[in-house]
């Protein structure tokens, strides 16, 4: 009523935005939201679970195995109380074995982006669901500031260590849980493996030094020439920098920088094997 009666006496009121609007803006981004992705494993795997709310309660869920070069393999989706949620977080943060980290839920819709495209590219088919999800998932989106385009946001945030800096030594990176798993896949490292059981099984007899010496010969042959796949090399510094990021969140800076300066190394190098390299072939 005092508005009308200014109104009346000639006084304009500046109006506002209309609210209705407004809240058909802010009811495209739900209330609640949650990321957790684990460390990706030397492989190229990693695990990725996104939650939101849902309209007028309740939380949707969706768990995805991605593996780099191939894509989304395994996806899952369900809806769950948010005392279920709770409970499910709480189990992934208990696992032992597993390393995980809460991350922004722009980066997680990055990472499905990412593996999406990677379906695509090897004409693979999406899991079952997925394509229903994104209905879900697409209001999440920050595309401004995780653009698909361009380098891994980690490259934004974090910077490559200094050549006057210290290092750390590479075989201490497998004391990290987020490198408890990094091994060769098996069908690259098995002839050679194949190779040192043949010389242990020759009628030449060896000494303890000389069977190590051996060993240590066939992994440093063996790096050598999985080094030459330049495709594996890629796949492995990505890898690398999705962890640094992993390292970032969990405010790690040094291990950050150290993954950052990894994958320079292995992308940049020539033919010879980086020590990473060779430590990933002999930890296998």
């Amino acid at each position: 009523k005092a508005l009308f009666r200014l109104k009346n006496k000639g006084v304009e009121i500046e109006k506002l935005p209309d609210a209705g609007v407004h809240a058909a803006q802010r009811s495209t981004y739900p209330d609640y939201v949650h990321a957790v992705v684990s460390a990706v494993d030397g492989r190229g795997q990693m695990l990725l679970w996104l939650a939101r709310s849902r309209v007028p309660r309740g939380r949707y869920l969706v768990q995805a195995r991605l593996h780099r070069g191939q894509g989304i393999v395994e996806f899952t989706d369900a809806e769950m109380s948010a005392k279920e949620l709770r409970n499910v977080f709480h189990q992934i943060s208990e696992m032992p074995t597993l390393a995980s980290q809460e991350v922004p839920v722009g980066y997680a819709i990055w990472l499905l982006e990412r593996a999406q495209r990677e379906n695509e590219l090897g004409e693979v088919p999406l899991p079952r669901g997925f394509t229903h999800a994104k209905l879900m998932l697409d209001p999440l989106a920050e595309a401004d500031a995780f653009p698909l385009e361009g380098a891994h946001p980690v490259r934004g945030i974090v910077n490559s260590i200094a050549k006057d800096e210290k290092r750390m030594e590479v075989r201490t990176l497998f004391a990290h849980r987020p490198f408890w798993s990094w091994v060769m896949d098996e069908d690259r490292v098995a002839p050679y493996f194949q190779e040192f059981i043949e010389s242990m099984e020759s009628q030449v007899a060896l000494d303890d030094k000389q069977k190590k010496e051996r060993l240590q010969q066939i992994v440093e042959n063996g790096a050598k020439e999985i080094f030459q796949d330049k495709k594996l090399r890629e796949r492995i510094a990505g890898q690398l920098e999705d962890n640094g990021y992993i390292f970032h969140q969990a405010g790690d800076e040094s291990m950050a920088r150290e993954c950052v300066t990894l994958a320079d190394e292995v992308q940049m190098a020539a033919d010879e094997p980086t020590p990473l390299f060779v430590e990933m072939v002999q930890y296998s």
